[in-house]
């Protein structure tokens, strides 16, 4: 899976994945809720992405620790793709 995509999860939510990211040979995702339209809610959740043979599954991060330390490189993600949008408007 890649971001940029919407998922549909077994409980029928559906999320877009805003960004991902590897930290120990695993893919994790940001993502956030979209309703029947498409729009974005207020639900942020953390994915992490299993695979298992052909097989994908997505697994929601709860884990307190794990959290902080992805939220922490989703918004360094964020902060660098801001900084590279701020100096290609100014060249």
């Amino acid at each position: 899976m890649t971001k940029d995509i919407i998922i549909t999860l077994d409980n029928d939510k559906e999320y877009y994945l805003l960004d991902e990211t590897i930290l120990d040979n695993k893919k994790y995702f940001y993502a956030v809720g979209v309703d029947k339209n498409e729009e974005p809610t207020k639900e942020y959740i953390v994915l992490e992405e299993i695979q298992k043979g052909e097989k994908i599954f997505i697994k929601k991060v709860k884990d307190k620790e794990m959290l902080k330390l992805l939220v922490t490189l989703f918004t360094n993600n964020y902060l660098s793709e801001t900084e590279k949008l701020e100096e290609n408007e100014s060249e």
